[in-house]
């Protein structure tokens, strides 16, 4: 249990408000951020997100699209191809301009040192996942032996049903040579345009 005191004017309620994250009590010491988005007045503080129902405010995933001016605490930055993201607890960010970074889709293949509080084991055909708000991670091992979390799903899709062999293409390199009709010398006769030239 966390337990943080301090003021929470933006909230505007007389005393500091609980919220619950998993099994971990929070209480709110920073005045919030107050960030606007699609007419809705979100809260930002420690890196969560409060989203408004009713006269309280309630913890959630941010919406993507959402930007703030300063990361969270403990963020990572990693790359994804030659793209730089931020990570931390389950949200990916971007930067958006010079003051700016936005929440953003989870990139598939971004590898993460831990899973985010709250995320589920899940079995998705005879394979273990972890999910986190539709995102899903699968346990990995990176190129220097450390445990890593890989996106492999997000929108609460997966699809790790076995690939049919790709057909080879011309111009593709390929170890044997496909399973097909061998036309013999015996099945050539009376086809001069198919005999070999001497």
């Amino acid at each position: 249990m966390i337990l943080l005191l301090g003021s929470v004017a933006a909230f505007s309620q007389p005393r500091p408000r609980v919220y619950n994250h998993s099994r971990q009590t929070t209480v709110i010491v920073r005045r919030p951020v107050i960030v606007p988005y699609h007419g809705i007045s979100y809260r930002y503080s420690g890196g969560y997100f409060y989203r408004p129902y009713g006269n309280y405010w309630r913890p959630g995933p941010p919406p993507i699209g959402i930007r703030i001016s300063t990361l969270p605490y403990g963020y990572m930055p990693l790359y994804v191809g030659p793209s730089l993201f931020f990570y931390n607890s389950g949200i990916f960010y971007r930067r958006y301009d010079n003051s700016n970074y936005e929440v953003v889709d989870p990139p598939m293949g971004a590898q993460v040192s831990s899973l985010p509080s709250g995320s589920k084991t899940v079995t998705v055909n005879g394979e273990e996942f972890y999910e986190y708000n539709g995102t899903y991670y699968k346990e990995t091992t990176n190129d220097k032996g450390k445990t890593v979390y890989t996106v492999t799903g997000k929108n609460g899709e997966i699809n790790n049903t076995p690939e049919e062999p790709a057909t080879p293409q011309i111009g593709d390199l390929v170890d044997q040579l496909p399973d097909a009709h061998v036309e013999t010398p015996a099945s050539l006769v009376g086809r001069q345009d198919r005999l070999p030239r001497r």
